[in-house]
């Protein structure tokens, strides 16, 4: 973790955290509401380009996962505009990519840099150090490296390998990468001036320009198709891919775009002519294996679920590792217990308004973005999302109180999915598990058995309960590290 304040340099004062609102601003700054407007304008651009998923994308105010503005603003006494208007800022879901990409590795965002890491995260130090590190390329005076330089304490502003981030800068995109950053000055907005120090590293010696006129200049070229997201910046790079996505846009962009047009168009596409490789998604499971997906589904995540923590806690030390691993898996059980709970709040919360703007035509689906579908299309659409079991689904998942609650329920319904296979569709499970494990060189099982439906049937004609799974894979597993 990160060490306290005064090992911060003579630069950045730490702040009380009762500076900041719990979850968002309720009188901003107009000049930082205006930023944040352009930047949920851009991001919602994105999303009717079909460059970003609406779904990977979570927009404030925050309430499911709020900023924990006390690990690290607080510390570094970020000014409250920085802070509120991260909080007032959409972030693109951590683990998802975009849908096409030309650009930085991470998933491009402007001109070779990434989408500002998801701040909210940031139970850890780690997260804000990524997104918007103080100290990005300054390891040797960074409180974060484990060398650091004897003179560190005295390098002020005005020292040449000082730091540069003042606490009034506020990124808007993630730091390094060797691609473009965005940085808002919130005192100046944009209007950058000469260095008056000798800082090599200071951002007041880089050209820049008024923070909104910036951004509504970058939302028109993208707009326009100018700019196509992903890293086609105009021909001169990448033409052959920016002549066929432009192209593609003739789908009604922008008026009456019809991105479920748009969305078959680029799926059908040659090799090569919307990726660097062609898109090939998973081929739709065969009857056969739909008939037996409840009876994988048990193997794989639930006994599979048990053997995973089960290799969490076995000693391969002594009785001191043992206690420190399995406290600290505990630790991450629960963190991630309430990490899921938390995003599937804001999942939930958003298939629900996103089904009633489908029943109703309204929000994005009233926009010019989805001018080209027709009534009848997004009806469709509304009916096949009413007909899933997403909501359910995650509603159940919040009613879990802790991580053992959450496997008890997992394991209970998926024996009760598996229980209503047919025979027929039993056998056939039976028929292609036996040829993929004639190629294996291990034994997969989890129960000690020569086969993985061996394994399955047992839980299913024992009415195994969680601890007696957990209970069977702790045997099998500890009866392979004496026979090895």
């Amino acid at each position: 973790m990160m060490q306290q304040p005064e090992t911060l340099l003579d630069v950045y004062e730490a702040v009380d955290p009762s500076t900041y609102s719990d979850v968002y601003s309720e009188a901003p700054d107009p000049r930082i509401q205006e930023i944040a407007d352009l930047m949920t304008e851009l991001y919602e651009l994105f999303i009717d380009m079909r460059y970003l998923r609406a779904e990977d994308v979570d927009f404030p105010p925050h309430r499911h996962l709020p900023l924990p503005t006390a690990q690290i603003a607080a510390k570094l006494g970020l000014s409250r505009d920085v802070v509120d208007l991260w909080q007032m800022l959409p972030y693109v879901v951590r683990w998802t990519h975009p849908e096409w990409n030309f650009g930085s590795d991470g998933g491009e965002f402007l001109m070779w840099g990434e989408f500002l890491t998801d701040l909210r995260r940031s139970d850890e130090d780690w997260f804000w150090r990524v997104g918007v590190d103080p100290f990005y390329a300054l390891e040797d005076i960074s409180p974060w490296h484990a060398s650091s330089a004897a003179d560190r304490r005295s390098r002020g502003w005005d020292h040449e390998k000082g730091p540069h981030m003042r606490p009034w800068y506020a990124a808007l995109c993630d730091m390094g990468n060797r691609g473009s950053v965005m940085i808002l000055d919130t005192k100046k907005y944009g209007r950058w001036t000469r260095p008056l120090t000798r800082n090599e590293n200071d951002l007041e010696q880089y050209y820049s320009r008024p923070a909104a006129k910036f951004l509504r200049d970058i939302i028109a070229r993208f707009r326009h198709l100018d700019w196509i997201p992903g890293g086609l910046y105009g021909r001169g790079g990448h033409d052959d891919y920016y002549d066929n996505y432009k192209a593609l846009y003739r789908c009604g962009w922008p008026d009456r775009f019809d991105p479920l047009r748009f969305d078959h168009e680029r799926r059908a596409g040659g090799d090569g002519q919307y990726s660097y490789r062609a898109i090939r998604e998973r081929p739709p499971p065969t009857p056969r294996q739909t008939a037996y997906a409840p009876l994988e589904a048990l193997y794989s995540a639930g006994l599979g679920g048990a053997a995973h923590l089960v290799s969490q806690r076995i000693d391969v030390v002594d009785a001191e590792y043992r206690l420190v691993q399995g406290l600290f898996a505990e630790h991450w059980a629960r963190q991630r217990l309430e990490s899921r709970r938390a995003d599937a709040g804001s999942v939930l919360a958003f298939h629900e308004a996103d089904l009633e703007a489908l029943r109703t035509r309204s929000g994005r689906y009233a926009r010019p973005a989805w001018a080209g579908v027709s009534d009848g299309e997004i009806m469709r659409l509304y009916e096949e999302a009413q007909g899933s079991d997403r909501i359910p689904t995650l509603r159940t998942q919040l009613s879990d109180q802790d991580a053992d609650s959450r496997r008890v329920r997992k394991l209970g319904t998926l024996k009760e999915a598996a229980r209503l296979v047919p025979q027929d569709a039993w056998d056939t499970w039976e028929e292609d598990m036996a040829e993929r494990e004639s190629h294996m060189k291990v034994n997969q099982s989890f129960l000690g058995n020569d086969e993985r439906a061996l394994d399955v049937r047992k839980v299913l004609e024992k009415d195994m309960s969680w601890e007696e799974v957990l209970s069977a894979v702790i045997y099998v597993a500890e009866k392979k590290e004496e026979n090895k």
